[in-house]
């Protein structure tokens, strides 16, 4: 028999059983589990320097109403090219709340992640395409010296390989012929591994009744 108490600091969980099935006594044990959770990463977005103070303002009093700590120390600042322009300073003071963050706003060609996509205000596309093509080439090296069925090979591919790369490109524009480049490497590994000659055609392995493989 369980029983579970909620308190101000947490749970108590408490269970009622016996050691031994031929007596009639009970052993009670309580366990005191601390009320805590983990927020991700927040991204906040304001048009003026004024604008994000005002808006880092309000997070900050939410944050203290429920005892949310976060380190401000991990923040990172990314301009857009009129904020730059009116930025003369290399380090930028922002006031977060009580705090004030001195910041070395990030380079316009760095990208930083923000829920597994990556960024740049430069809008670069190369490093996105990039990881692309490292899913891909990660891929054909898991699979080279495994003895995987055709059915395994393109199952994995179309359920875990491509949403994981749909997911990193749904803000990047992107040509059909750079797709068809990014995939050919999979498509030769996939006619090797089935023993295939190279020059079959692609549209043959993209058929669902003979291997289904999705089209990128």
């Amino acid at each position: 028999m369980s029983r579970i108490k909620e308190s101000n600091c947490g749970y108590s969980i408490a269970h009622k059983f016996k050691s031994n099935l031929y007596k009639e006594e009970f052993i009670e044990k309580e366990f005191q589990l601390p009320q805590m959770a983990y927020m991700d990463d927040t991204t906040w977005i304001g048009l003026t320097k004024t604008n994000l103070e005002k808006i880092l303002t309000i997070a900050n009093s939410f944050y203290k109403l429920n005892q949310i700590q976060i380190n401000k120390e991990k923040s990172r600042l990314m301009l857009s090219n009129a904020a730059k322009q009116t930025c003369t300073d290399d380090i930028i003071r922002i006031n977060y709340g009580d705090k004030v963050l001195v910041i070395t706003p990030v380079n316009q060609k760095e990208s930083i992640r923000i829920l597994g996509i990556w960024f740049n205000m430069k809008k670069d596309r190369k490093y996105n395409i990039q990881q692309t093509r490292e899913e891909i080439t990660n891929y054909i090296r898991n699979i080279k010296f495994k003895s995987l069925t055709n059915k395994q090979i393109t199952y994995v591919y179309n359920m875990v390989i491509i949403p994981r790369i749909e997911y990193k490109l749904q803000l990047t524009h992107i040509t059909r012929s750079e797709l068809n480049n990014i995939s050919s490497k999979f498509q030769i590994a996939f006619k090797y591994k089935l023993n295939l000659n190279r020059a079959a055609p692609n549209a043959l392995m993209n058929i669902h009744k003979i291997y289904g493989i999705k089209n990128l």
